[in-house]
């Protein structure tokens, strides 16, 4: 790097050095351009797509996170991406590693529009096996890493595949830590998700189009940890740390003719911890979503916007059909917030099984809508003394249903427990085939254990469930 005239002395544009390096590299054959201990400072484009184009074949490679820095000047307003793909000459970026480097965006020394946010650390449109490891993404206004393309007007016509994101640390991004759009094959694991910022998330798994796929994202081992910096000005006037963590969305125009199609599916979100955060999955299938903890205090996000007040949602954004199979399985939900664990909204073949939640101020699991089955899972102290609240509750067109095998607590004894029933069925239900509920236990309800819709009553299956004292 250094022959290239790079200097790491914090005060120089590397810009001109570092493309040159990495022009030379893909001229040569060459596979890695290597940058010294230093903090290299470039000076970023006003507009456009980016600053400095990445090539394909060419990794960057720096000294190690604490020691290489690549620091945005401050410079013209609404800078450019850090890093990109120029896909008009370049048009994949495939076989490529970003490893031990820091990418510090400046965030608090640029000049941005308010509606500004695609000043990126890194963006690949279209490539295959991109590996990113060991750096930190840091203070930038837009995501800390974006992978592949929106809106195309045919198929899949630039798109990210077998890509790897591990062992890094993102602080302070205004709008995502990573961004997987039009992606196939993908992982997020052992990172570290913090600081102020995240406008959409820590991760975002977003479908845009009906020409996109994003298909089989996997994120587990993280920690997003949003107790410390508060989301941006445009969520509201009320600032909060609670925020997203991982969201999986479908938005804009949605499904062709309202019907899900398969090519949003078979994510796996697991074995996170995330505090001041919570989960979210809007319109797509085949997702499994196992063994996070979450741990939530009590903040009010009403009129706040981008959020829901659910650990984990599972809904549709708009009237769709096909929406199934996503599994909720041995989550640890703790929480204050005033939302519900855990959300099913117009999802078909749904499970919530062996969860526990603990707190909140709605039902600890609700279905709106939904077939699902709820089995095993341990609620303990849902609702507050000023708004009871149940442990399960079906609401609405809920076909074939199964509620089985939970355990309901109440924190207090007689009808000052918060906590009211342990199932309750709201609304009629114009299905079919009507809820079973059944083997359920629960210790110091309020009022009891089932409460029936009262213009419906005898329609669900009730079989031994039982109150006891605790």
């Amino acid at each position: 790097m250094l022959k290239f005239g790079a200097v790491g002395d914090g005060r120089h544009d590397n810009s001109p050095a570092i493309q040159r390096a990495i022009a030379y590299a893909r001229a040569q054959g060459l596979h890695t351009v290597y940058f010294p201990s230093g903090r290299y400072l470039v000076q970023a484009v006003h507009g456009g797509p980016g600053t400095i184009k990445l090539a394909n074949g060419v990794s960057l490679r720096g000294a190690g996170r604490t020691s290489c820095v690549l620091k945005l000047a401050a410079g013209p307003r609404n800078p450019a991406a850090l890093f990109y793909q120029d896909w008009q000459h370049e048009p994949e970026v495939s076989n490529v590693c970003i490893e031990g480097l820091t990418f510090d965006g400046s965030l608090g020394q640029q000049q941005f529009d308010a509606s500004y946010e695609f000043c990126h650390a890194l963006s690949i449109n279209n490539g295959h096996h991109i590996e990113v490891r060991n750096c930190k993404f840091m203070s930038f206004r837009g995501d800390g890493l974006l992978f592949g393309d929106t809106d195309e007007l045919t198929r899949d016509a630039r798109i990210t595949r077998h890509v790897r994101v591990h062992d890094n640390e993102f602080y302070d991004i205004y709008r995502e830590g990573c961004m997987f759009c039009c992606t196939e094959d993908a992982a997020f694991y052992r990172n570290r998700v913090s600081g102020a910022g995240y406008l959409v998330g820590g991760v975002d798994i977003e479908r845009h189009s009906a020409n996109e796929t994003v298909r089989r994202v996997a994120v587990y081992q993280n920690v997003f940890d949003f107790r410390q910096g508060l989301g941006p000005i445009e969520r509201g006037p009320r600032r909060v740390h609670y925020r997203r963590a991982v969201t999986m969305g479908y938005f804009y125009a949605g499904y062709p003719q309202g019907v899900a199609d398969g090519r949003s599916s078979g994510h796996e979100v697991h074995d996170n911890t995330i505090y001041q955060g919570q989960l979210d999955c809007y319109g797509h299938t085949d997702v499994t979503i196992a063994h996070n903890t979450f741990a939530n205090d009590y903040e009010d996000v009403a009129g706040v916007a981008y959020l829901t007040p659910h650990a984990i949602l599972v809904a549709d954004a708009r009237v769709t059909t096909g929406l199934a199979n996503v599994r909720v399985e041995g989550n640890t939900i703790r929480s204050q917030m005033p939302g519900s664990g855990i959300v099913f909204n117009n999802y078909t073949r749904a499970t919530a099984l062996r969860n526990i939640i603990v707190g909140g101020q709605l039902a600890g699991i609700q279905l709106i809508h939904s077939s699902a089955t709820v089995s095993y899972n341990s609620l303990t102290g849902i609702g507050t003394a000023l708004a009871p609240a149940v442990g399960i509750q079906v609401s609405g067109d809920c076909d074939s249903v199964l509620i089985a095998h939970n355990t309901v607590r109440g924190t207090k004894q007689g009808p000052s427990n918060p906590t009211s029933y342990a199932v309750e069925l709201v609304g009629y239900n114009h299905s079919e085939r009507a809820p079973t509920i059944e083997y359920n236990t629960a210790a110091n309800m309020a009022r009891g254990i089932v409460m029936e819709c009262p213009v419906q009553p005898g329609y669900a299956t009730l079989r031994d469930n039982r109150q006891v004292k605790q």
